[in-house]
């Protein structure tokens, strides 16, 4: 018998949780947009820098507050995107990266010091937001000769990821994608569909991402992160299935540690 295999559906986005906590990020634009994409940034813990001779009021808002890394009121200029770069620091990284047989600690160390040196020196992502599509198109032009990840508004053939619609409740995060063809009908299927199925009574989503949250990290150190990991993940999922939504919210530490138990029996009978 033939095995099957899900079909693949071609010209769709890889819809990502990207991680830009801690890493500067480049806007460059002072309108609402703008504003928009500061907005969704500081949500994910960015280091927000805008570039714009003019400002909305809720960037200067976002200045005034400390929210913002860095306002530069002015036109964009080429060094903006290597505002924070640092060349030295790059090569001498680089030259101890390439050195021969590196110790388990030596590459702990690289790790730890490229890691900052990316958080401190590198744009994650640049994203413009300004009326003129010349200059638009030059900007993106210039961050992608330099390998940079790019978002150009109301220009998707010039953008490495799309903003979509998003549902958020604290832990919870829904994004809601017409790759880049129909922004409203996102927010619409937001506000009609999924606001109203996942604020119902009873439900508590952060409630039931903190029990599972507890659970597969505790289960982790019980057994071993790097032990069993294919029947402890396929446990966990059982385990999620096997109670409703409503179950889940009411759930307290006493039964989570006595799952717990549970998996650190089953799991340790197939050593």
């Amino acid at each position: 018998m033939e095995e099957e295999f899900p079909e693949i559906q071609p010209d769709g986005s890889l819809l990502l949780a990207w991680q830009v906590k801690d890493r500067p990020v480049l806007v460059v634009g002072g309108g609402d947009v703008a504003a928009s994409r500061v907005y969704h940034l500081l949500n994910a813990n960015a280091k927000v820098t805008v570039v714009a001779p003019k400002i909305s009021r809720e960037i200067q808002h976002r200045y005034e507050n400390n929210q913002l890394f860095e306002l530069v009121q002015r036109e964009f200029e080429d060094e903006d995107l290597t505002r924070y770069e640092n060349d030295s620091e790059f090569q001498r990284l680089t030259r101890q990266l390439d050195a021969p047989d590196l110790s388990s600690k030596q590459i702990d160390e690289l790790d730890s010091n490229i890691e900052n040196y990316i958080k401190n020196h590198r744009f994650a992502l640049i994203l413009t937001a300004i009326d003129d599509p010349i200059k638009s198109k030059y900007i993106y032009l210039k961050a992608k000769l330099n390998n940079f990840v790019i978002n150009v508004a109301d220009r998707p053939k010039n953008c490495d990821f799309y903003f979509g619609s998003i549902y958020r409740n604290n832990y919870l995060q829904i994004l809601i994608s017409s790759n880049g063809r129909s922004p409203r009908l996102t927010r619409l299927i937001n506000d009609k569909i999924l606001k109203p199925n996942l604020e119902k009574e009873g439900v508590d989503f952060n409630k039931i991402i903190d029990n599972l949250g507890y659970i597969r990290n505790n289960l982790k150190t019980i057994v071993g992160q790097n032990n069993k990991i294919k029947e402890r993940m396929e446990w966990i999922k059982n385990l999620t299935d096997s109670y409703t939504f409503e179950e889940w919210s009411k759930f307290e530490k006493k039964d989570l540690d006595n799952f717990l138990l549970e998996g650190k029996l089953q799991l340790l009978k197939l050593e």
